[in-house]
């Protein structure tokens, strides 16, 4: 039985490791979103590539259950403390 306990701890572990954003996403454009982050410096904000063939920076924090993002070819320099995420996936409707 300790394995099945072992084992289940690994698991828990490695879910640990991923976020899910909640509430609602708002893609806005690069400026709004540079807006948004000077009024807003002590969120901080998750950033990193999403795209397969044409890749792009996305960048994403949350206010109020809203979750802001924007997608951009350039790194955009954020004023907020920022943390690069190994991977990003950012669901569609």
């Amino acid at each position: 039985m300790a394995y099945a306990g072992g084992a289940a701890a690994a698991a828990a572990a490695e879910e640990a490791k991923k976020a899910l954003i909640g509430g609602l996403l708002v893609e806005v454009g690069e400026d709004m979103f540079m807006n948004l982050a000077s009024q807003h410096r002590d969120r901080i904000c998750v950033f990193g590539e999403v795209g397969t063939i044409r890749k792009k920076n996305a960048y994403a924090f949350s206010v109020d259950g809203l979750v802001f993002m924007t997608k951009t070819d350039r790194d955009i320099p954020i004023p907020n403390k920022t943390i690069r995420a190994k991977d990003i996936s950012i669901p569609s409707i």
